[in-house]
Parts: C-alpha cells; sequence; structure tokens
C-alpha cells in the first residue's frame, strides 16, 4: 500500500522529531547528571578534607576571646570553609537547578536556603565579635579549606 509523498513527508516528520525530542531527553539527564554528579562528587572531596586536624591556634585575636567566642568563631570559620569549598560547583548545580525548573533540586534548594535557629546567646555572642577578623581568619591557610572543627576547640 501507497501512502503518498505527503504521508512519507508527514513520518518523515515525525520521525526527526521524535529524534531531536529523544535527543534533548537524553541531553537533559545528561545536563542533570553532569551538573548534580560534578557538585556531589566536591561535597565529597570537600568532606575528606573535614578529617584535617588543626593542632594550635596562634592567633592574637582568637587568643583574645573567652571559650564560649573561640568556639563560635571555630563554628563560623568550619561553615565558612565548607561553602568556599563547594561554591562554585553548588552554584553552576543550583543555576541549573532554577534554569531548568527540575523540582528535586528546588526542593532542595529550598532545604538550604533556609536560615538554622539561634539562641539570643549565640546571636549576643556572634554580635560580640569582629567580623572583619573573622574574614581574615576564613583566609587564612589554616581556615581556608574544610578541617576537623573538634580538633580546633579544646
Amino acid at each position: 500500500m501507497h501512502f503518498g509523498p505527503v504521508c512519507t513527508v508527514r513520518c518523515v516528520k515525525l520521525a526527526f522529531l521524535l529524534c531531536l525530542f529523544n535527543i534533548n531527553v537524553n541531553a537533559k539527564e545528561a545536563e542533570v547528571s553532569h551538573e548534580f554528579k560534578a557538585y556531589e562528587n566536591k561535597l565529597n572531596y570537600c568532606n575528606e578534607l573535614k578529617e584535617r586536624e588543626i593542632e594550635t591556634i596562634n592567633d592574637a585575636y582568637f587568643n583574645s576571646l573567652n571559650d564560649k567566642q573561640k568556639n563560635r568563631v571555630i563554628s563560623i570559620l568550619y561553615f565558612k570553609a565548607t561553602d568556599k569549598c563547594v561554591a562554585y560547583e553548588e552554584a553552576a548545580y543550583f543555576k541549573y537547578v532554577i534554569r531548568t525548573q527540575e523540582k528535586e533540586g528546588l526542593e532542595n534548594l529550598k532545604l538550604i536556603s533556609f536560615l538554622p535557629y539561634q539562641s539570643e546567646e549565640t546571636i549576643k555572642i556572634i554580635n560580640s565579635l569582629d567580623q572583619n577578623e573573622i574574614e581574615r581568619l576564613s583566609n587564612s591557610e589554616m581556615f581556608s579549606t574544610p578541617f576537623d572543627m573538634l580538633s580546633a576547640i579544646k
């Protein structure tokens, strides 16, 4: 049975569109896989760095603080170092999530966007700290990459 040239053209167009759709779907899956995989790999790498121990902290500002302030500074430095470590891959992944409106990624973005609860005492301690000094420490060799937080709290 011969359906004529119009049907043949339509079938060819349909086959072509299906191929494009299939390529587009596979490309999106590969992009998700690539973006997420890069972020996941970097998270794993940064988590391995968290085994690095801090022996002693010889810093005039840090040593001038009381124990509660020191603990808070260490905590802040720990999170800053981790954030810096994954920043590029995290930004690339969440740009992809926003661009494509990927549901699972949007849920993850919402989860990490919430500010943690801080007690009034914690807020007072944070407000008593010199943020410029914390930034200086954060950029120092000792605290610029993830570290074992418990080893630094003594």
